[in-house]
């Protein structure tokens, strides 16, 4: 019988051809994947080389660009990848001279006498910096140095009016401490000092600001009190009290400090209603804002209302634009917040004044107003006593007297009615402060 398709050991020969196939198409794919591996590798190489080549001809670029800029000496166009990354700040991590392969020894000789030269025109700097130097001479110099005759001054010293207007021709001087640039003069108009307005913020230098606390000296019998006068406060405006009354006349004009509200202040206009008592109330910006409606009853009720300064300051301390500032924002403000204009009275805080701000005062349409009669009741903590108020007005109460009576007093709040009904029963009558003389708010 014959069997087709058999070898000699009895064995399909068509199958070893299938197993001996199936080797050689493994071995073809493992080829095929190490050529793939291969063309890869290469691929990642040849973009790396590409970065490299694209890096070194930037910082050529670079290079060249500052060193057109800073008009060196002329560079070739084509330098080290060491030179560059040196002048850039940086170290050649290959190593390798070039990528170029431009060793020629005329290029070499230029591109060292280029760097002696930038080490001889300023040693320890960058180019950069050596550039922006020379064209900018201000740079070097504090920008805000030439500010300081235009901004205010913090010290606090009212001579900073004086010192704005005698420093203003004084704003063009930059050369004396730049280089003597063009480029120099183009910053100049930004800081030029504006000019100080005429007449209203300067010539009070004229006027002496020592500052003084005023100060009185009880008389007995009635008698007026001395007013602690270190030169005629009346040229500016200024009373502590009238002393232009006649003796048929007797009249005390009463007036009241307010900076805050302790819930005496109510009580008080009840008991001046209840004698038909007209006053003038000396309200900061302050009470004015946790206050307004019994600011508003004030006007209501016939009673002036003056001025007591926007934050209760020391007037010398401050500059001529702060004094106004002080002032007007404090009136402005109240009649913001009810409608009624402030009364041309304003009296200094802690009674602290000078020349200067009573004239600076005057000026602003004011009189300032201190008193004749005082006594220790400022204290919410240290309080006089009912008792203590009704004697020493009993003891001390003169003809045009102004007493200064502060609204945060519990002793004044229990003390004003039998207050009143001494002075009244003593002959006097509740004068208003217009009549010690016109004054308008300008």
């Amino acid at each position: 019988m014959e069997y087709r398709g058999m070898n000699g050991n009895g064995r399909n020969s068509g199958t070893r051809k299938t197993h001996n196939g199936g080797k050689n198409q493994r071995k073809r794919s493992r080829a095929r994947r190490r050529r793939r591996m291969l063309l890869g590798a290469n691929a990642v190489l040849l973009i790396a080389l590409i970065g490299i080549l694209v890096t070194a001809v930037r910082l050529v670029s670079e290079e060249s660009e500052n060193r057109s800029q800073g008009e060196e000496s002329e560079v070739p166009a084509f330098v080290s990848v060491a030179e560059s990354e040196e002048s850039n700040g940086a170290k050649n991590p290959s190593g390798e001279e070039s990528f170029f392969g431009l060793e020629e020894d005329a290029e070499r000789e230029e591109a060292d006498k280029a760097e002696e030269a930038e080490e001889q025109t300023k040693p320890g700097g960058t180019e950069s910096q050596e550039l922006m130097a020379s064209e900018n001479p201000m740079a070097s110099e504090n920008p805000t140095e030439p500010e300081k005759s235009t901004e205010p001054q913090e010290s606090g010293n009212p001579d900073d009016e004086a010192s704005e207007s005698e420093e203003t021709p004084k704003s063009e001087p930059e050369s004396e401490t730049s280089e003597p640039q063009e480029p120099a003069k183009e910053p100049q108009p930004e800081v030029t000092p504006t000019p100080s307005e005429p007449e209203e913020s300067t010539g009070y230098e004229q006027y002496s600001n020592q500052k003084y606390a005023w100060w009185f000296v009880r008389m007995e019998n009635h008698e007026p009190s001395g007013g602690g006068e270190e030169f005629d406060i009346s040229r500016y405006g200024g009373y502590y009290r009238n002393q232009n009354v006649q003796d048929e006349d007797p009249v005390v004009y009463l007036t009241f400090d307010c900076g805050y509200e302790l819930g005496f202040t109510n009580t008080m206009l009840d008991t001046l209603k209840d004698h038909h008592a007209r006053a003038i109330f000396f309200v900061t910006k302050s009470f004015i804002r946790s206050n307004p409606e019994l600011v508003i009853r004030m006007k209501e009720e016939g009673h002036m209302v003056g001025n007591h300064t926007t934050t209760h300051p020391s007037m010398p301390d401050l500059s001529i634009d702060e004094l106004k500032k002080e002032i007007t924002e404090c009136a402005d403000y109240m009649y913001e917040q009810t409608g009624y204009e402030m009364d041309p009275y304003l009296r200094p805080p802690m009674g602290e004044y000078s020349e200067r701000t009573l004239k600076l005062t005057q000026d602003m349409g004011y009189q300032s107003i201190f008193w004749s009669i005082a006594y220790k009741d400022y204290d919410a903590e240290n309080q006089p006593g009912k008792q203590y108020v009704i004697d020493h007005f009993a003891t001390y109460h003169h003809n045009g007297a102004i007493p200064l009576i502060h609204n945060t007093s519990q002793s004044n709040m229990e003390a004003l009615d039998e207050v009143l009904t001494l002075l009244e029963e003593a002959g006097y009558r509740f004068g208003t402060l217009d009549e010690l003389g016109s004054a308008q708010v300008q």
